[in-house]
């Protein structure tokens, strides 16, 4: 079977969830005997054919439709929710040899995607992700605009600017939440939940004892891990009522971006007027986030909010167990006493249990991560992932 997958931009080694989930896709569709090339524009990277180990990139000149856009909101564009044209790509798409067209775009590329689709009569397939859902404020892109003229619109009244996943043979969805939803919208069209994965190998081993020496906390000593962006619906105020009353040899790390810099200061606030100790704040994701997962003994995800992704597969992938509340969410992806532990929202109480049998029961934590860590090669690896992306493609091919 041969695939192309269309994305906005692809950078090798980049890390947004797109270009993520097409790198894997494609290294992982070749394994199981199938090609897979990934084509895109040349933002941010050199126009041309690139060979990458198994994985084919063809990059395509594009244009945003404005005129008199300015350099500087061209790049601006590039690296966030530009909506671009590429007559060049589509062009090229209309004599590959190929059975399934992908996009993992919206918008513009993504309905010329499915007009090539229609053209050849082959099946179109669209991926739903977060970014398409929560797009960048286009306050932070207006100034930039400044003086330009946009005769995109023109088009797009043209072209029909909702009908992409109407139009889509299959969708696949980041969230389970969307996958539903579009399921009751689109009753007899294919839809899947497929978020993106991991590979385990890579998170296998780190140098968590550096950390615990660069953070100060002695050997032996017991330390939690919050991996969550900074804001109210993450609940890490939580955290900081189960450390004023923690043993003195428990630790609390806190790792993410900072979505709400009031929520981070009133966070730091509360632990110098609590006079909190055994706790270590820190900002954005670091690089060697690997080492402070192996520094830690449990993570530990105290709110009941829908993450925009699977937060735990880190931790089953280090071997280390995870806590988090008994909300429909959780309880919908941990097995509470199998590949997690379950705790009362809210209920501190009830997390210094979770925690307390984490840390002194060895055979516990033995069958928890045991347990998560079969559930991550089966469910959440890239392999996995990519089986059953393989399938689902065959189905759609077979119907036409």
């Amino acid at each position: 079977m041969k695939v192309v997958q269309i994305t906005r931009r692809l950078v090798v080694g980049g890390r947004t969830e797109v270009e993520r989930m097409a790198w894997h896709n494609a290294q992982q569709l070749h394994h199981l005997g199938h090609t897979c090339t990934l084509a895109t524009t040349a933002a941010l990277a050199p126009e041309g054919l690139e060979l990458v180990g198994d994985v084919t990139i063809r990059r395509f000149p594009y244009q945003y439709p404005r005129l008199f856009l300015s350099a500087r909101a061209a790049h601006h564009m590039d690296h966030s929710g530009g909506d671009p044209i590429a007559p060049a790509l589509f062009e090229w798409l209309r004599r590959a040899d190929v059975d399934v067209i992908h996009c993992h775009a919206m918008h513009r590329l993504a309905r010329s995607a499915r007009d090539v689709a229609r053209e050849r009569g082959i099946p179109f397939v669209v991926s739903l992700h977060y970014e398409h859902l929560h797009p960048p404020d286009p306050a932070n892109l207006e100034p930039l605009l400044h003086g330009s003229f946009d005769y995109g619109h023109l088009l797009d009244q043209v072209r029909g600017r909702r009908r992409v996943l109407r139009d889509a043979d299959g969708i696949l969805c980041f969230g389970e939440r969307e996958a539903t939803l579009l399921q009751q919208l689109y009753p007899r069209k294919a839809v899947r939940y497929m978020p993106a994965g991991i590979d385990p190998v890579r998170w296998r081993m780190g140098d968590g004892q550096a950390v615990r020496q660069r953070l100060g906390i002695p050997v032996g000593d017991k330390v939690m891990l919050c991996l969550a962006r900074y804001e109210p619906t993450r609940q890490q105020d939580l955290l900081l009522q189960l450390m004023a009353q923690a043993p003195a040899d428990w630790h609390l790390v806190m790792v993410g971006p900072v979505f709400s810099l009031p929520w981070l200061n009133e966070l730091q606030q509360t632990i110098r007027r609590e006079s909190l100790a055994r706790i270590h704040v820190l900002q954005g994701i670091p690089d060697y986030l690997r080492d402070i997962l192996h520094a830690s003994d449990v993570l530990v995800l105290p709110y009941t909010a829908i993450p925009r992704r699977l937060p735990f597969l880190e931790a089953w992938a280090a071997h280390k167990p995870v806590i988090a509340t008994d909300s429909p969410w959780f309880r919908t992806h941990l097995a509470d006493g199998q590949t997690g532990l379950l705790f009362q929202p809210g209920d501190v109480e009830h997390l210094r249990r979770c925690l307390a049998d984490a840390f002194y029961q060895p055979q516990l934590r033995e069958a928890l991560t045991r347990t998560a860590f079969q559930e991550l090669h089966q469910t959440y690896s890239w392999r996995a992932i990519g089986e059953e992306l393989a399938a689902f493609y065959e189905a759609l091919v077979s119907e036409y």
